[in-house]
């Protein structure tokens, strides 16, 4: 999934007062939390992809807090300028893009109860849903139903993700479609999955394994590699101190 970055975030106040750690969990976070904003703290996740350690990532997510809200006693936060930093702001309930992010909203109004009064939507766009103003980025040709938009934006998520070589998303998505009748099943967990398998992976490659090169994605796809390499973890042994060993359990 595409998303927009504005160059002039480098001469804002509060961005240039962040130290490096700080800058590089926030671009994480605008790039990885879902098309409304949404973001489940994990630190270790983060950690393992930025190369920092787990206190760093904390220290910063703590400095950021201008920056989110946080649904008490959850993970979740919510980037407050997400939307009008991609150009869906303000939101409109006949946009068909606008209609996916109005949703998630919905889901999360019960964590975020101050959501609606931050966007200038407390006149019952959210429930029911309203009327906003402005265009956003929706499908003006209304050839795509909104579900397949969406399916096409989680499926452009593990796409990239993917280690492997790959085509465009609608070409990969297509075949993953023609080849799994229960894909509307199968899709919400590839990135997940894909996750697994890495960690997995790594763990083979650190104890000595033999770790095989990444297939393309249209061959791991016809291949359904995830129900192959995913289930139940096989013990590691290590080296360290006689009869140890390491489970991914």
């Amino acid at each position: 999934m595409s998303r927009f970055t504005d160059e002039n975030k480098w001469s804002d106040k509060w961005f240039r007062s962040l130290t490096p750690p700080e800058k590089l969990v926030w671009l994480y976070l605008c790039d990885n939390c879902d098309i409304a904003g949404f973001y489940e703290i994990d630190s270790d996740y983060i950690a393992f992809h930025t190369g920092l350690n787990t206190d760093e990532v904390s220290g910063a997510i703590q400095a950021l807090n201008r920056g989110y809200i946080g649904a008490k006693g959850t993970d979740y936060i919510w980037i407050k300028n997400f939307l009008r930093h991609q150009k869906n702001h303000i939101l409109n309930s006949s946009n068909n893009c606008h209609k996916g992010i109005i949703k998630r909203i919905e889901g999360r109004l019960n964590l975020f109860p101050e959501i609606p009064k931050i966007l200038g939507a407390e006149q019952g766009l959210f429930s029911p849903i309203g009327k906003g103003k402005g265009k956003g980025r929706g499908n003006s040709k209304g050839k795509e139903s909104l579900k397949d938009q969406e399916s096409l934006d989680v499926f452009d998520v593990f796409r990239k993700a993917y280690p492997g070589t790959k085509n465009g998303n609608e070409v990969e998505f297509e075949n993953f479609q023609s080849k799994n009748t229960n894909w509307q099943e199968v899709l919400p967990d590839l990135k997940p999955l894909r996750d697994c398998i890495i960690n997995q992976r790594s763990l083979k490659k650190s104890s000595g394994g033999f770790v095989a090169e990444w297939k393309n994605l249209s061959t791991w796809i016809n291949q359904k590699c995830w129900t192959e390499e995913v289930g139940k973890a096989e013990e590691v042994k290590t080296t360290i101190g006689e009869g140890s060993k390491w489970t991914t359990d």
